[in-house]
């Protein structure tokens, strides 16, 4: 299990691009997870000028969450991280085409907490580590003529996370090709 939602609590975005307040991302860690990437997945369906739809969606890393290590956080003990609503904004915008033969339609916005093994964490620190200090990646007696690592990774998603008020859609809404 990677992570466990706080009970009680409602997960609520305030979207505002002149927004000087960040909202929080909080999740207790899992007991055998030792690395975390953190996300903001914004969710839409994509229609086309012939007609065609699909369903789309576009994940804003928290920045400060990337590739954290459990050492780092208390086992437990809920782990907050705080996003900047104007910077998320941005980074969509950033990230969507502005094509007039194309409209998008908003479909939620989720959390997802993706969790790495032991072995997934040893890996990340060994490729991190300075040219000056060389130590051997692991091996593994169950693969022949690999490279890479074969580990395990685990997602929690909390879906569809409350829009604070009408203002956080119509920043949204705000967006290349969104439209209400």
């Amino acid at each position: 299990d990677t992570t466990q939602a706080p009970s009680g609590f409602t997960y609520s975005i305030r979207l505002r691009s002149d927004s000087t307040d960040d909202f929080t991302v909080r999740f207790k860690p899992g007991v055998n997870t030792f690395v975390y990437d953190v996300f903001v997945r914004l969710r839409y369906t994509e229609f086309n000028s012939d007609g065609d739809s699909a369903q789309k969606s576009i994940e804003f890393p928290i920045d400060n969450a990337q590739n954290i290590f459990t050492r780092n956080l208390s086992l437990g003990q809920f782990t907050r991280f705080f996003v900047s609503p104007p910077d998320m904004l941005r980074f969509f915008r950033n990230e969507l085409s502005n094509n007039s033969n194309i409209t998008r339609k908003f479909r939620g916005i989720d959390y997802v907490f993706a969790g790495g093994s032991q072995d997934l964490k040893l890996f990340i620190d060994i490729s991190r580590t300075q040219n000056s200090f060389v130590q051997n990646r692991p091996e593994f007696s169950n693969i022949d003529d690999g490279l890479g690592i074969f580990s395990s990774r685990s997602m929690s998603t909390f879906r569809n996370v409350v829009l604070a008020d009408k203002a956080s859609l119509d920043a949204i809404n705000s967006l290349p090709g969104f439209t209400p």
